[in-house]
């Protein structure tokens, strides 16, 4: 598997268990809260937010030679 592929997968998989940790505090915050309904538009946006800071902080913080992300 290309190296790059492989980075953007671990990325991915790290996004996704992050946001999924994140509903599950705010669902054990909230518990009067009875579905867990969410505007999709804005999901894409925290999404492609979540995604951009995660880039940012690979790029000041990731040794080399990790994936030029």
């Amino acid at each position: 598997m290309d190296i790059k592929v492989e980075h953007f997968a671990r990325l991915d998989k790290a996004l996704e268990d992050a946001d999924n940790a994140f509903w599950a505090v705010i669902a054990e915050r909230f518990p009067e809260a009875i579905s867990g309904d969410y505007p999709p538009d804005l999901t894409m946006n925290r999404n492609e937010h979540n995604r951009e800071d995660v880039l940012c902080w690979l790029r000041f913080n990731a040794s080399e030679p990790m994936v030029n992300y």
